[in-house]
C-alpha cells in the first residue's frame, strides 16, 4: 500500500512540475521569440 501511495505522489509531483514549467515557459517572452524563430527556420 505504501508503494502505491509513493508512486501516486511521484506521478502527481511530476505532473505538477510539468505544468509549472510549461506555465513559466509560455510566460517568457524570450522563449516565445526563440520558438517563433525556430519554427520560421524549420519552415525555410
Amino acid at each position: 500500500m505504501n508503494k502505491l501511495i509513493e508512486e501516486l505522489i511521484k506521478k502527481g509531483m511530476g505532473n505538477f512540475m510539468d505544468r509549472s514549467r510549461d506555465a513559466l515557459a509560455w510566460a517568457d517572452e524570450i522563449y516565445l521569440n526563440d520558438r517563433r524563430d525556430e519554427h520560421e527556420l524549420e519552415r525555410q
